[in-house]
């Protein structure tokens, strides 16, 4: 990879994992799950004429944006509320090691000692990261917030195995319709769960929640995506994906010098096993099928940050 293309992958990380941290301090003034809301209608609008009917294949479109779109995020923001962006942005990681298994079990999928190996790791950074305790995550909800970022690497591991078997529909629109069921399972949800959504409109800090909105769809859906999708043009996928590892790494950073998150050795070690576990699944996971998996996964985006066959690309775009 040349250097100008390594600038490109470093600043697309830079911008994907400080938006940990824009998802921590949004979700702190508003209700988590109206911001997902708002967000997902801003990327339907701006998709509505990417929208087509594909016969046959809706019904797994739904429920692919039903986890792609809607569940993952709803889990993660409300996780990352209970918890720190630092911690979320580390167990999110868990939908590599997540959608690996689920591949072996529902696709039939084999791997060798290495991968194994990778999915060791992964799940044995995270134990380590959980048990850092309430002093080294500076959150009272630690449990709660790790369950439900937990339950949001789920859905995207469960989207990703769902989104290998669509056929024939472009990433624009299948990111279309995940705009779409995205905004309509959170705009329920968030009538259901939530009240004084519209508070945010008369306060102080409406200002900043439309820059974090703004941040959130311009600069790391259509500005971070489009450079990515740049580069997995040129340049083979396993060594896109396996630098998108520093996304991750960005985060946790930005975590602890923007917002004062507390780091101790438990979470630095964790965070590092998980991410050794990580980039060894990504990087075994390279070939012609990981080529196939990346366009198709082009089509959405942890904060957000693997394929189906468990390619990184899958989950830069759900983190995003």
């Amino acid at each position: 990879m040349t250097a100008f293309r390594t600038l490109v992958l470093v600043l697309i990380c830079v911008v994907w994992g400080l938006h940990f941290s824009v998802i921590k301090v949004t979700v702190s003034e508003i209700p988590p799950i109206f911001y997902v809301a708002v967000r997902m209608a801003l990327v339907a609008l701006l998709l509505v004429p990417f929208l087509k009917w594909h016969p046959g294949q809706m019904r797994r479109i739904l429920i692919a944006g039903t986890c792609y779109g809607g569940l993952n995020y709803v889990f993660m923001f409300t996780g990352v509320k209970y918890t720190s962006a630092s911690l979320g942005a580390i167990l999110i990681e868990t939908y590599v090691p997540l959608a690996t298994i689920m591949s072996v079990v529902f696709l039939g999928e084999k791997i060798r000692w290495r991968r194994t190996l990778g999915l060791v790791l992964a799940l044995s950074g995270v134990v380590v990261v959980i048990t850092a305790g309430q002093d080294a995550t500076g959150s009272a909800n630690l449990p709660l917030g790790a369950t439900l970022i937990l339950c949001g690497a789920l859905c995207e591991a469960t989207g990703a195995i769902t989104v290998k078997r669509i056929e024939g529909v472009s990433p624009l629109q299948m990111l279309a319709w995940f705009g779409i069921v995205g905004m309509s399972i959170t705009t329920i949800l968030t009538l259901l769960l939530e009240q004084d959504q519209l508070a945010i409109l008369s306060s102080d800090a409406r200002w900043a929640v439309v820059a974090a909105l703004l941040y959130s769809v311009i600069v790391v859906s259509l500005m971070g995506h489009a450079s990515y999708y740049w580069l997995l043009q040129r340049v083979e996928v396993s060594q896109v994906a396996g630098g998108t590892v520093m996304t991750t790494l960005f985060a946790v950073t930005f975590g602890v010098l923007l917002l004062g998150e507390p780091l101790n050795w438990q979470l630095i070690v964790g965070g590092l096993i998980t991410l050794a576990g990580v980039a060894i699944i990504v990087i075994r996971s390279g070939g012609k099928q990981a080529q196939a998996t990346a366009t198709v996964s082009e089509a959405m985006g942890q904060e957000v940050g693997q394929p189906v066959d468990v390619k990184r690309a899958d989950t830069e775009e759900l983190k995003a």
